[in-house]
């Protein structure tokens, strides 16, 4: 017999993010770039995108390096793509990019600059549980 009581529902709590260990490449890549984020120099670097499958060189003018708030918890690079003339070819565009810190090597730091940040760029990107270096 139905009667018109309201019964809870019972959720299982989310699991939190675990603590990120940060590795010795993710803490040099952190330092190697702080002084190309406050000089908004643009960088270089070799992608390899676990998730595409797909593997590149990137030029980018970064703005932000934090720690996720995901589960996973990874450290990202936030950061405006600039495409070369072979990549827009190939249907790459300008557009913002999450680069996992582990996933990028044979960092340049070049001597072009951008002037400033780009549109919706924020700062306190609360996506981040910890914020290591923004503009």
């Amino acid at each position: 017999m139905y009667n018109n009581k309201k019964y809870l529902k019972i959720h299982e709590p989310k699991p939190e993010a675990q603590p990120h260990v940060m590795t010795v490449k993710e803490l040099q890549l952190i330092e190697l770039l702080k002084p190309a984020i406050k000089n908004k120099n643009l960088i270089r670097f070799w992608y390899s995108d676990t998730d595409s499958n797909t593997e590149d060189w990137r030029i980018v003018e970064p703005h932000l390096i934090g720690q996720t708030k995901y589960k996973a918890a990874n450290i990202w690079l936030v950061a405006w793509f600039l495409p070369t003339t072979e990549q827009l070819i190939d249907g790459l565009e300008e557009k913002w990019g999450n680069y996992n810190l582990t996933e990028v090597d044979r960092v340049e730091i070049l001597d072009r600059t951008f002037r400033n940040p780009r549109p919706m760029y924020n700062p306190k990107d609360k996506r981040m549980s910890t914020i290591y270096c923004a503009l």
